[in-house]
């Protein structure tokens, strides 16, 4: 959203995009939700629309499953899911399941890793730890590039992505955490925020849409495949509600997810 709050700051600059993108309006960089109220520039460009998706190259549909999912539109993910070659992810409960799994697909020069939220800061309490910052950039190059047998190698899966330090980057077999601060309540995503001791939920259109779009990135960073793990949260801990956790699991199994 950031690209697009500059681009409607400014008069010098004109937008080429594609008809396909003017019209899916959601999950693009922010520009298209501005248009209406900034005079910025647009020249739609046919050729800007790239039909083969190479990010999830074994999936060309998974996009649309991620736009439909995190619409809210369960059903409709369902449908998308059913018309895939493979499924949109794997979900389980058991964070080692997760990890053995990828695991498993640690082969040649596959490369495996885990994400997380942000936002998603109680993770912590089921042993995911926090992710390095954008800006520890020798962190961020190990995790991508060092070698399965080094343990700063996303290959060890200690330490998760945020998708500030994601966002534009992909790996072959991705295995995303996903927190609390985006959960699944009577139909609907609830997007909320840790506001120490208690989650607080977001009201205000754009930064409910934040939040959304963190998991839209980190539902797509994944070339080949991915695994979903929502722990089952603790019933001695208000922070981390089981019922939370269970309406996720259950809103994504309903979207397509095949249970690991």
């Amino acid at each position: 959203m950031l690209w697009g709050e500059a681009l409607a700051r400014s008069r010098e600059w004109t937008a080429h995009i594609s008809q396909v993108a003017l019209q899916q309006r959601k999950g693009l960089i922010g520009l298209l939700d501005l248009v209406s109220d900034a005079e910025v520039s647009v020249v739609l460009e046919p050729d800007l629309h790239l039909q083969t998706n190479l990010r999830a190259h074994r999936n060309a549909l998974h996009g649309n499953w991620v736009g439909a999912l995190l619409e809210g539109d369960i059903d409709g993910a369902a449908a998308v899911a059913e018309t895939m070659e493979h499924p949109p992810a794997l979900i389980t409960r058991d964070l080692a399941k997760m990890k053995e799994w990828l695991t498993f697909r640690k082969r040649g020069e596959q490369r495996v890793g885990l994400l997380a939220s942000s936002g998603a800061t109680r993770l912590i309490a089921d042993g995911i730890p926090m992710s390095p910052r954008s800006d520890d950039l020798g962190t961020v190059v190990h995790w991508f590039l060092k070698p399965f047998g080094d343990f700063r190698s996303s290959n060890a899966l200690e330490v998760p992505l945020s998708e500030f330090v994601c966002q534009g980057l992909e790996i072959d077999y991705t295995g995303l955490c996903w927190g609390n601060d985006l959960i699944w309540k009577n139909g609907n995503w609830l997007p909320r925020k840790m506001r120490a001791p208690n989650w607080q939920v977001l009201n205000k259109e754009d930064a409910q849409q934040y939040r959304v779009n963190t998991y839209r990135v980190l539902l797509t960073r994944a070339r080949a495949g991915m695994v979903i793990c929502v722990p089952h949260g603790d019933a001695n801990d208000p922070t981390r509600r089981p019922p939370d956790f269970d309406g996720i699991f259950e809103a994504l199994k309903a979207a397509g997810c095949p249970v690991l």
